[in-house]
């Protein structure tokens, strides 16, 4: 669901779909219950005050239990009042819509209908006879849907209806939220989470979370997914590798490596000690691994350090980084900043290691030719081989990159030292821009990003199919 507002869908979710059993039944027509949203809540967007002393005046009857069935760190209601209209019966609500913490990014104003009367259809057209609106996004849940709506003309601040409908058809809930131009962000963008350190997904929607507090979480479209709530998989993390949605390799904060099955406490399947004073590592599958060792020394080891019956293997000293291809082929970079090809072991005179590039920085390998080097210096290249090779030479990227992911010879994420998340397709000369100030992002294919913030903040971000313009020279 490609919409701005979707964790504040889900924020109110749980709340909405208690409120149609406070109190007795009404009959609330279609017409009267549009009506009533339009005249109270479309007028009184900008300042939630005016509904206070709409039902001061009106002598509504303040409705406490709609604020506790409500409240959560996404929506914080500030107001909940019990309106009768004739034979009809309504509840209304404002408040502060949130993104994290007490950040705000608007204004609320939501009308309840007890009686859950009200037909979905009959009662958008209804508001749709007299408001210009724009559909951006609709979100299913088990017994409903929840759709949002953007109208247009409204004012410098962007105006978004919520409708909230049952299976049968039957409205629960409808809204507004207003969202100041300068606060909302570029369509597409949820946010997953927050206070995090590190991150990797799986894929759209599965995303392994690290917090500031050393709890790795797997989570589900987002950290407060009611639907399918949250695991923690492990504590006192310093790094990790998800294989799948249940095996995982984690570094605790003591150094040692654990291979964990669905959770770190799995009583039917317990985890698995590989090794001790581990500075790096990176798993292969659920029984190879590489492990670099505090003192620098890089391993390659076969269920754990210990096993007996497939020893492991040292592969070569003073590592500063590695990336394995497969069980024989990695590259190593030294802490003197040159990097090899290796092909077993450092030493194997049969097939004997290949010196790729010097004053490398980072880089990432495609296979056992095509390698990403980003130098010392703040430059990214794209090399084939060797950095020397004449038959076909390494093409310059970009240059004063800080950290970047190539998904492809064609495609790779850059995230410039201004903080700036680049698509490249090819080179620079051809990018789109995905996000700014952006501390770190991982990217699961061309157009799906997740991006960590400045605050600690998770999103994921869909980047334009549409072909990049190329780079315009100053």
């Amino acid at each position: 669901m490609s919409i701005v507002r979707k964790q504040l869908l889900a924020g109110v979710l749980s709340g909405a779909l208690l409120w149609p059993l406070i109190g007795t039944p009404a009959f609330a027509s279609q017409r009267s219950a549009a009506e009533f949203t339009i005249a109270t809540c479309r007028g009184a967007i900008d300042d939630p005050a005016k509904i206070d002393a709409m039902a001061e005046e009106q002598h509504w009857t303040s409705a406490p239990e709609a604020l506790a069935g409500a409240q959560n760190n996404l929506v914080k209601l500030q107001s909940a009042w019990t309106v009768g209209e004739g034979d009809d019966k309504f509840i209304v609500a404002t408040g502060l819509s949130q993104n994290t913490g007490s950040d705000r990014t608007g204004n609320v104003c939501m009308v309840m209908f007890p009686g859950v009367k009200v037909q979905r259809n009959e009662f958008y057209n209804v508001i749709s006879s007299v408001m210009d609106l724009k559909p951006i996004g609709t979100m299913t849940f088990q017994q409903g849907r929840i759709e949002m709506f953007e109208t247009k003309n409204e004012g410098p601040a962007k105006l978004m209806l919520q409708l909230i409908s049952l299976n049968d058809g039957k409205v629960t809930m409808a809204g507004f939220v207003s969202v100041s131009a300068s606060d909302s962000k570029p369509p597409g963008i949820l946010q997953v989470d927050g206070s995090v350190r590190a991150f990797h997904g799986l894929d759209a929607s599965l995303v392994y979370v690290l917090g500031t507090d050393g709890k790795l979480w797997r989570e589900f479209d987002s950290w407060n997914n009611a639907l399918q709530p949250r695991q923690n998989v492990d504590n006192n993390v310093n790094a990790f590798q998800a294989l799948d949605a249940y095996i995982v390799f984690v570094l605790g904060t003591d150094g040692t490596l654990w291979r964990d099955f669905g959770v770190w406490n799995n009583t039917r399947r317990p985890r698995n000690y590989v090794d001790g004073n581990v500075q790096a590592f990176q798993a292969l599958d659920i029984n190879i691994a590489y492990v670099l060792g505090t003192d620098g020394k890089l391993w390659r080891e076969f269920g754990s350090w210990d096993n007996a019956q497939q020893p492991r293997q040292y592969v070569d000293g003073h590592v500063r980084a590695f990336q394995a291809i497969d069980s024989s082929t990695a590259y190593v970079l030294g802490d003197n900043g040159n990097l090899w090809r290796e092909f077993g072991t450092w030493n194997n005179s049969l097939q004997p290691r290949i010196r790729v590039d010097g004053n490398v920085g980072a880089f990432q390998a495609l296979d056992a030719n095509v390698v990403y080097v980003l130098g010392e210096d703040g430059n990214l290249w794209r090399e084939f081989g060797t950095w020397s090779n004449a038959q076909r030479p390494r093409v310059q990227v970009d240059g004063d990159v800080k950290a970047f992911q190539a998904l492809g010879e064609d495609t790779v994420y850059v995230l410039a030292a201004d903080g700036n998340l680049w698509r490249e397709q090819g080179t620079m000369q051809t990018r789109t821009k995905v996000a700014s100030n952006v501390l770190g992002f991982h990217a699961i294919n061309d157009n799906t990003v997740f991006v960590l913030c400045p605050g600690g903040g998770l999103f994921r971000t869909q980047v334009a199919h549409s072909a990049p313009a190329p780079m315009q020279s100053n």
